[in-house]
C-alpha cells in the first residue's frame, strides 16, 4: 500500500483517506530462520604484511561483519599503540582502518599483530589497499588456527614472504624448517635447516626471501596464525602486485578438491602440498588423469586451463595463483593468491565483502544440480549475470557483481558449497576464498514466500520450513503492503534487503516497513525426527506464529501511517 505524506511532499498530492475494508492487499513476507550453530568466531589475530608501496597511500582495512546479534568489537595493536571499540548492529558491518605505520617492514619480531575481540560471533575480512597494489583475505578465528603449517609462495622470484603471529598465549615457541633460504637475526638458513624462536602475546614476525619458500614448515607449541604472500609479484603480461593470504593449518586440510579457472583464465596455476609421507594424488581433468606420489614437505605445480578434480589418500593443501591476464572490462589487472577449499564442506551460508573500486565477481562451486536454490542478497541467482561451468558432477557459477561495495550474503536451501570472491581494476586486484573453515558462525537461512489477503483478518500461505539440528531458532519477517493498482510496486518486485530497495515511482517517496521477530524457539534433545523435519504440532505452531506476525505487522503499519498523516495515492495520481 503506497502512502503519501503531505508533510514531506509539501501537501501536493493528498487524495483522501485509505479504507482498509475495500482493498485487496498483496503482501510480501520474508521469513528468516536465525539458527545458532553454537560455534565461536569471537577472536582473531591478523597482520599487515609488507606491501612494496610503503607510503601514506597504503592502508590496511578490516571489515567486521555481524550476524544475528549486535556486537561490541575491540581492535588493538600493542606497538604502535592502537585501540578502538565499535558497536555494530545485527546483520551489519563496520570498517577499521590502519595507516602504513602498522605495516610489518622489520626483519625481527614486532608487536604489530592486530587483535580483534568480539562479544558475539563475527566475520573479519582484511583488505590491503593501495592505488596500484592490493589484495584481500578472509581472516580465521583463533579457534580455527593450528600448530602445524606449510608455506606456499609463488615461485623463485624476489620478495616471497610469510609471517607468524601469536594471539592466544603469553608466550609460544615456534620452529621453522626451511625450504629455500632465509636470513634471521643475522644468520643464514638453507633448505633442511631449522631454527626456533619465541613470540610473546600479540607479537608477529615476518620472513622474506628471493627463493621459493613453498613447503617451509612452521610448527608451534600453541596455535598461531600464519600468512603467506609476496611484496611485488608479476604474473603473465600483467603488473606487479602485493599478495597476501592467511593459510590453513594441516589439521584443516582436505583430501578432495575441485578447481575451476577464474575469469576463463588458461594459465593460472595451483600448488598441491603434502604434509604426510606416501601421499597419492590423483588429478582428473579434461585432458585425462595423472597420478602423483608425494612425501611430507613436497609439492606439485599444475596449470589450470579447465575444470579438474583432485583426490588424495592423505590430507593435502591446494593454493591458487591467479596470474594470467585476459583483456576484458579492464585493460591490465594484477595477480593474487588464495586457498582452494576442499569440496567436501558443510557450509550453506556465507557473508562476504566487496569494494566499489573493483569489478567484483563471485564464484560458487557446488554439486547442486541447478542455481534455483541459491539466493544472493535475497535474490535468486538467476536474476544476476551468471556464467556456468561444469565438470565431474560439480557446477561453478561465476557471478558478475559489478562495482558493488560492502557486505553480501549467499545461501542455498539444502546444498553445501564453497565460494571465491575477487575483483579486478586497472593495475590492481584482490581475491579470497571461503569454505575451508572448520569453525563458522551461526547459519541463518531465509525462505521467501508470498501471502495474499482473502479477508481483512485472514491470510493464505504455503510455507515449507526445514529445521536442522540446532537448539535455537528465531523467526523474523518484513512486511510490505502494496496497493493492487500501483503495479509495478515493491510486492511485484519481491523481497529485497532493506539496503537494496528502490522507490518504484519516485526517488523522494519513502516506504516504511515493520521488522518483527519471534524467538528463540528452543528445541529439547530428542525432539527431532530421523529425517530432521518439524513435528506436525510444531509446524502448526510455527505457521500460527507467522500468521500472528503478519497481522501484527498490518496493525503496526496502519497506526504508523495514521500517526504520520499518510494518505492513499488515488488511481492515476502518481507524481514524479
Amino acid at each position: 500500500m503506497l502512502y503519501d505524506n503531505p508533510n514531506i511532499r509539501g501537501g501536493k498530492s493528498a487524495r483522501g483517506t485509505a479504507s482498509m475494508g475495500n482493498l485487496w492487499l498483496p503482501i510480501v513476507l520474508l521469513l528468516g530462520l536465525k539458527i545458532d550453530a553454537g560455534q565461536t568466531q569471537t577472536k582473531y589475530i591478523t597482520a599487515f604484511m609488507e606491501n612494496y608501496a610503503v607510503s601514506t597511500d597504503t592502508t590496511f582495512q578490516l571489515y567486521l561483519l555481524t550476524y544475528n546479534k549486535t556486537a561490541s568489537v575491540t581492535v588493538t595493536v600493542s606497538n604502535p599503540h592502537f585501540s578502538k571499540t565499535v558497536f555494530i548492529e545485527r546483520e551489519s558491518s563496520a570498517l577499521v582502518n590502519f595507516d602504513y605505520t602498522y605495516m610489518i617492514t622489520e626483519s625481527q619480531k614486532t608487536s604489530k599483530a592486530v587483535l580483534v575481540t568480539s562479544d558475539v560471533d563475527i566475520s573479519v575480512f582484511a583488505f590491503y589497499t593501495h592505488i596500484i597494489s592490493a589484495d584481500a583475505m578472509a581472516c580465521l578465528s583463533l579457534e580455527d588456527l593450528g600448530t602445524e603449517y606449510y608455506i606456499s609462495t609463488t615461485g623463485p622470484r624476489t620478495s616471497n614472504q610469510f609471517a607468524v603471529a601469536n594471539g592466544l598465549e603469553e608466550v609460544v615457541s615456534v620452529t621453522v624448517t626451511i625450504s629455500g633460504s632465509i636470513t634471521f637475526k643475522g644468520l643464514s638458513y638453507s633448505s633442511g635447516d631449522s631454527f626456533s624462536f619465541q613470540l610473546e602475546y600479540q607479537q608477529v614476525v615476518q620472513f622474506k626471501s628471493a627463493d621459493d619458500l613453498t613447503v617451509t614448515r612452521v610448527s608451534s607449541t600453541a596455535p598461531v596464525a600464519v600468512f603467506s604472500g609476496h611484496t611485488c609479484f608479476s604474473g603473465i603480461n600483467n603488473a606487479c602486485d602485493s599478495l597476501a593470504e592467511q593459510l590453513h593449518p594441516v589439521k584443516n586440510w582436505g583430501s578432495s578438491f575441485v578447481v575451476f579457472p577464474l575469469l576463463n583464465h588458461t594459465k593460472d596455476v595451483i600448488k598441491v602440498i603434502s604434509a604426510s609421507p606416501d601421499t597419492t594424488v590423483d588429478i582428473n581433468g579434461l585432458n585425462g588423469d595423472t597420478h602423483h606420489s608425494l612425501q611430507n614437505g613436497s609439492y606439485i605445480e599444475i596449470t589450470v586451463d579447465k575444470g579438474m578434480t583432485i583426490k588424495s589418500t592423505k590430507s593435502i593443501m591446494v593454493t591458487y595463483i591467479f596470474q594470467d591476464f585476459i583483456p576484458g572490462v579492464v585493460t591490465v589487472y594484477d595477480p593474487f593468491i588464495t586457498n582452494v577449499p576442499p569440496s567436501l564442506v558443510t557450509r550453506m551460508y556465507y557473508r562476504f565483502v566487496t569494494q566499489a573500486r573493483y569489478y567484483n565477481f563471485l564464484l560458487i562451486v557446488s554439486q547442486a544440480s541447478a542455481s534455483d536454490g541459491f539466493y544472493l542478497d535475497h535474490r535468486q541467482l538467476s536474476s544476476y549475470s551468471v556464467s556456468l561451468k561444469t565438470f565431474s558432477g560439480f557446477h561453478a557459477w561465476e557471478v558478475s557483481l559489478g562495482k558493488t561495495d560492502g557486505q553480501h550474503e549467499i545461501y542455498h536451501e539444502s546444498m553445501p558449497f564453497t565460494i571465491y570472491v575477487y575483483g579486478i581494476e586497472n593495475y590492481v586486484s584482490y581475491g579470497y576464498s571461503m569454505g575451508q573453515e572448520a569453525i563458522y558462525a551461526g547459519v541463518p537461512a531465509t525462505l521467501p514466500c508470498r501471502l495474499t489477503r482473502s479477508q481483512i483478518t485472514g491470510y493464505n500461505a504455503s510455507v515449507s520450513i526445514r529445521f536442522y539440528d540446532f537448539q535455537e531458532v528465531y523467526l523474523t519477517c518484513n512486511v510490505i503492503i502494496c496497493h493492487n493498482e500501483t503495479s509495478p510496486n515493491h510486492c511485484t518486485q519481491g523481497c529485497n534487503m532493506r539496503r537494496h530497495r528502490r522507490d518504484t515511482h519516485s526517488s523522494d517517496r519513502q516506504l516504511n516497513s515493520a521488522r518483527l521477530s519471534q524467538g528463540p524457539i528452543l528445541f529439547k534433545s530428542g525432539q527431532f525426527q530421523a529425517a530432521r523435519t518439524v513435528p506436525s504440532s510444531l509446524f502448526v505452531a510455527v505457521v500460527g506464529v507467522v500468521g500472528f506476525l503478519s497481522v501484527l505487522g498490518l496493525v503496526i503499519q496502519k497506526h504508523h501511517y495514521k500517526r504520520h498523516k499518510y494518505t492513499l495515492l488515488g488511481n492515476g495520481s502518481h507524481q514524479q
